[in-house]
């Protein structure tokens, strides 16, 4: 309900990271709150909301303030740019959250040029050291989208 309270741009933004309703999920959702509302735009909203933040919401954990690792675990968000970056299992940056967890930090991991996509890697960057075909899988099953990285074989281990 805190959505509904929200502006009508700030709603678009947020429906705005997500389209496909064509999805298995989102016919499962769709299928869930169909019958409890009344009007089909309540409906396609909450439907899609639930895409948006399965397939977006990132996780909130800042930095420990000595800088010893990840902290505290404060849940999940979505984040306007950060939400909107391509993923890569070779990124070209990575993603951080500020101290206070309203925002993602992005820092360069390599010089970008002008027009270079900026990417990084969607799921914990431990698992950058899986297999190609367990990374692919992982993303499939949270984010909804066969990963078709071109990573070279020498930094593949696979």
């Amino acid at each position: 309900m805190h959505f509904l309270k929200q502006p009508e741009d700030v709603q678009g933004k947020v429906l705005s990271l997500y389209a496909d309703l064509d999805c298995e999920d989102a016919r499962r959702a769709s299928a869930f709150v169909g019958p409890y509302l009344k009007s089909s735009e309540t409906t396609t909203i909450f439907t899609l909301l639930p895409m948006v933040i399965k397939f977006n919401g990132v996780q909130i954990s800042p930095t420990n303030a000595d800088g010893s690792g990840e902290g505290q675990y404060l849940g999940h968000g979505l984040f306007e740019v950060a939400c909107r970056m391509s993923h890569s299992c070779r990124p070209n940056c990575v993603w951080f959250t500020s101290q206070d967890g309203r925002s993602k930090i992005v820092r360069a991991l390599e010089p970008i040029k002008a027009g270079e996509m900026i990417t990084i890697f969607y799921l914990d960057q431990r698992l950058l050291e899986r297999p190609i075909f367990l990374r692919r899988q992982d993303l499939q099953k949270t984010k909804n989208f066969v990963c078709q990285c071109k990573r070279r074989l020498s930094d593949e281990g696979d």
